[in-house]
Parts: C-alpha cells; sequence; structure tokens
C-alpha cells in the first residue's frame, strides 16, 4: 500500500512538474500592466501575434546585450522586423514631456506605485533622464548638474 502511495504521489509530482515548464515555457498573446519582463536567455520569446507571424523579445546582440525586438516567428535565423532603440524611445519621451496632459506617466513609472507619486518629481526625473541620453555629449548635464536639479526639488 505505501508503494502504491509513493508511485501515486510521484506520477502527480511528475506531472506537475512537466505542467510547469510546459506553461512556463508557453508564449504569451498579452501582456499585462503590472508584469516585467526582462532577457533570461538568447531565444526567450515573450508574446507570439495571434496569427503567429510575429514574435517579440529580447534579441541577443553581444553576449550580454539585448534589444526589444519584433521578429518573423517563422524564420530560422529571427529576422529582425523592428528593434526598439533609445532614440526611438526618447523621441517619443520628448513629445509627451512637451504635452499639458500628464496621464502618460502612468506608463513610465513604476507600476508598483499604484499611481502614488508626485507628477511634478516624475517629469523632472524624465528630464533629465532624456538630457543625459542626449546625442551631443556636451549638451548633456555633469553629475553635479544632476545632483543640483534633483537636490532644488527635494521637498
Amino acid at each position: 500500500m505505501a508503494i502504491r502511495g509513493i508511485h501515486i504521489f510521484t506520477t502527480i509530482a511528475n506531472f506537475l512538474l512537466m505542467l510547469t515548464i510546459a506553461l512556463a515555457n508557453e508564449s504569451k498573446s498579452f501582456i499585462s500592466r503590472s508584469s516585467s519582463i526582462s532577457p533570461q536567455d538568447d531565444i526567450t520569446t515573450i508574446l507570439v501575434s495571434p496569427n503567429g507571424d510575429f514574435s517579440c523579445g529580447f534579441y541577443k546582440v553581444a553576449t550580454n546585450a539585448f534589444t526589444f525586438s519584433i521578429w518573423f516567428t517563422r524564420s530560422s535565423e529571427k529576422t529582425v522586423a523592428w528593434t526598439a532603440t533609445v532614440k526611438h524611445t526618447v523621441d517619443i519621451l520628448k513629445q509627451k514631456l512637451s504635452s499639458e496632459d500628464q496621464s502618460w506617466l502612468l506608463e513610465f513609472v513604476d507600476c508598483r506605485l499604484d499611481g502614488e507619486f508626485n507628477n511634478t518629481q516624475a517629469t523632472i526625473l524624465l528630464n533629465i533622464a532624456v538630457s543625459c541620453v542626449e546625442e551631443d555629449r556636451r549638451r548633456r548635464p555633469t553629475m553635479s548638474t544632476v545632483a543640483e536639479i534633483l537636490l532644488s526639488h527635494v521637498e
């Protein structure tokens, strides 16, 4: 009787382990707003389009460097169709920072804050971030300037 119980237990445990592995490797078709993503290996696919033509995730570009990209799912070599770049993100951010509407800030602030943050402080931080990645390095602030800006807004 004890051996049969152990057999049943190990069978169930193996089934649950295999199910967990299958679900962990399953590509999704959506990400909830509170989710976070990060590169885990060079073959991680995060989302797949409903028709299966496109996938997105982190595309390995060097030993320890990834870009968030969209590629053709069925291509043998992950043929990239689009890649997020710093310039693209900065251009979007600059456009949003010039807007009167600040509801977009929720997209850039850690969702774990549940909207509990100071809009002015968030805007200041994003402006600093944008200035730190200016293409012309002479237009980038020094760390002293960044510290001065931050200290001038401490409440």
